[in-house]
């Protein structure tokens, strides 16, 4: 830290201006190290969003700008496998973490994708729509499949309420994107494929995939009647 102060004092001397040094995970009151992802497109269905897994699974997921307000921090945590995070966690290394975009030209843009790394005052970080280094791609796609579990519950919850015809091809979108691993992590949406299992009004063809989906992540699933 004074190393980069004294860096800091030559670089204002100088005239440049200086970013200030990374701060700790930015997550209040988190334990530990963390990878944070955030994602911003303004094409995306949600265009922007953040992920932090910290190092004893505790996962928080939001969406727009901040973590600090009063909505976001009332969100419960998620949890995470130990398969992901070690995907994540363990394969995310701060030399991977520079100069991250490819050099290719005319590569279609799947939105911005910021991925930095977190050891106590220890900070790697970097910015890329897609880069040639694969093992980071996957990184950010397990992320983007993380959050897109998180997306397809939030309008299953909404179809429940206001549209329970939808549900149908809302549930079978969910099967197709787990079944390719473009969704992940489904235990986070228990409660919301739980509650859809247990309303009678609910189509019973996609009561039973919503179980099918609750067994598969190993999340027990109570009877309803048929």
């Amino acid at each position: 830290m004074r190393a980069w102060l004294l860096l800091a004092g030559f670089l204002l001397q100088a005239g440049i201006a200086a970013a200030a040094p990374p701060a700790v995970c930015p997550v209040p009151g988190k334990v530990g190290d963390c990878i944070f992802f955030s994602f911003d497109w303004d094409k995306a269905g949600v265009p922007k969003y953040t992920i932090v897994v910290q190092e004893n699974h505790i996962v928080h997921y939001w969406e727009g700008d901040s973590f600090y307000d009063e909505a976001q921090r009332a969100k419960p945590s998620l949890t995470l496998s130990d398969v992901t995070f070690k995907k994540i966690f363990t394969a995310t290394e701060p030399g991977m973490l520079h100069d991250c975009e490819t050099k290719l030209h005319k590569i279609a843009q799947t939105g911005k994708k910021t991925l930095q790394w977190y050891d106590g005052d220890q900070y790697a970080g970097c910015t890329f729509n897609y880069s040639e280094n694969e093992r980071l791609n996957d990184i950010a796609a397990t992320f983007m499949a993380m959050a897109e579990t998180m997306q397809i519950g939030d309008k299953l919850k909404h179809d429940q309420r206001f549209d329970r015809l939808s549900l149908d091809a809302e549930m079978d979108s969910l099967v197709e994107e787990v079944k390719a691993g473009r969704a992940i992590e489904v235990q986070n949406i228990a409660p919301v494929l739980q509650n859809i299992i247990n309303d009678d009004r609910v189509l019973e063809r996609v009561r039973r995939k919503a179980a099918r989906l609750l067994e598969a992540a190993g999340v027990a699933v109570k009877a309803f009647a048929s």
